[in-house]
């Protein structure tokens, strides 16, 4: 009965989410969570998930919740669980987005899935937030660059390894309307 209930208050809620999947997803939520926070209510009107796609249970729950929301985002860092993700993607409205690691060839494959809208990220030619002039130095900086737009990024703690959990942030940000300095800034001091 309550597990009803809550899904009839997300209903009327229709809050925004992002379910994060694939390898380091527990870091790409944190930093995602790091750059929306100071600008939107995280746990209210947008939910944040890092969800384990190789088990049916977690996949079928987030399925209600894609379908039910008012801006699915679905963040795949590795294409490991390209079957699951597909089917997430395939009940995806054509309002949702999907944002995937482009260095990884199997997420490549996602590209174009369905008229949704999306976005990549790496270090790859082709990649909409790719990343050049990477220096770690007591922390990491790097280049993004963005249609044209290059902003540099300073990371105080994080490891070069990380960098596309840190890229997924920032598209996810960007997705929801905040511009790059914005989201530089929220993720100036990312441990």
């Amino acid at each position: 009965m309550n597990n009803f209930l809550s899904k009839i208050k997300f209903i009327l809620r229709k809050p925004k989410i992002i379910v994060v999947t694939g390898q380091d997803r527990a870091f790409t939520k944190e930093a995602i969570f790091k750059v929306l926070a100071p600008y939107f209510k995280v746990g209210k009107e947008i939910l944040i998930f890092e969800v384990d796609l190789d088990s049916d249970k977690e996949a079928k729950k987030f399925k209600f919740f894609i379908k039910n929301s008012s801006l699915p985002i679905l963040v795949a860092t590795s294409g490991k669980e390209m079957s699951e993700i597909s089917q997430l993607v395939q009940i995806m409205s054509s309002s949702g987005f999907l944002i995937f690691n482009f260095d990884n060839e199997e997420s490549r494959g996602l590209r174009g899935f369905k008229n949704l809208k999306n976005l990549s990220f790496g270090f790859q030619e082709n990649a909409d937030f790719r990343v050049s002039d990477v220096r770690v130095n007591g922390g990491v900086n790097f280049k993004i660059n963005y249609k044209g737009n290059i902003v540099p990024i300073w990371l105080t703690d994080p490891s070069k390894e990380q960098i596309p959990g840190v890229l997924a942030a920032i598209s996810v940000g960007i997705t929801l309307g905040l511009n790059f300095v914005e989201v530089a800034e929220a993720l100036k001091n990312k441990k």
